[in-house]
Formats: structure tokens, sequence, C-alpha cells
């Protein structure tokens, strides 16, 4: 964990000299934020789904009508960006989804968890690109992981003991 505090000390003091939000909208984000992640993840689940679907609704009938094995359509970098995908993707669900409980009693494990998750969306950006050399699926990912340090980075400060008012901390 010393690591991801030096990481995490790191990207804070890049986004310092940003431009912040209100208070009022930080305070509003870190209390709502639990049920935007809850969204986030049940679109990722559902991603995951129609994503296995979709694969497996197009390969099957097309092997079977030309009558050949499913084996030689898969090429190394097919099977490796799909295995790294579903890696990752299953990774970030399971700790977002730890994540939620924590973010909504304001608690710093649910803040770090998400941050975990932020490293990790990062480290599938850049090994997609090595496996794909997909240069604007390297530059989206920047892009997003950039938005969401922004936004997660505005309200760390929440995430340090603090409860919502009429809450009891004890939860």
């Amino acid at each position: 964990m010393n690591s991801v505090s030096k990481l995490e000390n790191t990207v804070g003091g890049w986004l310092k000299p940003v431009p912040h939000l209100s208070k009022v909208s930080q305070k509003w984000l870190a209390e709502n934020v639990w049920w935007i992640v809850l969204i986030g993840l049940i679109l990722s689940v559902v991603g995951l789904i129609m994503s296995v679907v979709g694969l497996l609704a197009v390969l099957f009938p097309v092997a079977t009508y030309f009558g050949v094995s499913l084996a030689p359509l898969f090429s190394f970098s097919l099977i490796a960006g799909v295995v790294i995908t579903f890696v990752f993707l299953a990774a970030t669900i399971v700790l977002t989804a730890m994540a939620i409980k924590p973010l909504r009693q304001l608690k710093r494990r649910g803040w770090d968890l998400i941050f975990i998750t932020m490293v990790i969306s990062g480290l599938y950006s850049i090994l997609g690109f090595i496996v794909s050399l997909n240069i604007g699926s390297l530059l989206y990912g920047i892009i997003g992981l950039g938005i969401g340090a922004y936004f997660l980075f505005e309200i760390r400060s929440f995430f340090n003991g603090v409860t919502i008012v009429g809450e009891n901390k004890s939860k």
C-alpha cells in the first residue's frame, strides 16, 4: 500500500494547480458518489454479459455454417486481448462492488478502492495498447483517467473519517 500512497500523492500533486469545484459541489459529489459508482458497476456487468453473448452469437453460427473449427479463427492477439479484457474487467467489477458500501459511509476504504480501480484501468489501457497497438484506445483511456482522477481527487478530503451530517460515525 505504500507504493499506492506514493502514487496517490503524485497524482494529487499533478491536480493541485487545476481549477477546483466549489465546496458545495465537492460535498454533493462525495455524498452521492456511491450511487454514481453503482450505476457504473451495473453498466459494466451488463457490458460484460453483452460482450460474451455477442461474441458467442457471432462466432458459433459462422463456424457451424462453414463447418470449421473455431480454433483457427483466433489469433494470439485476439486471445490475449480477450483474456486481458476479462481479467481487468473482472478485477474492476469486484473492486468497484467492494467500494460501494464504504463510499456510502464516506469511509476512506471506499475512496482507496476506487483509486486502485483507476490505477488498474490505467494499466489496462497501457497493456491493451501494447497488445493491439491501437493509439486511439490509449488516448481514450488517458483522457478518461484524467477526468476520473480530477473528480476523484476533488472529493478525497471528504473520505478522511468525515461523516454525513446526521449519520452515526460508528456504522
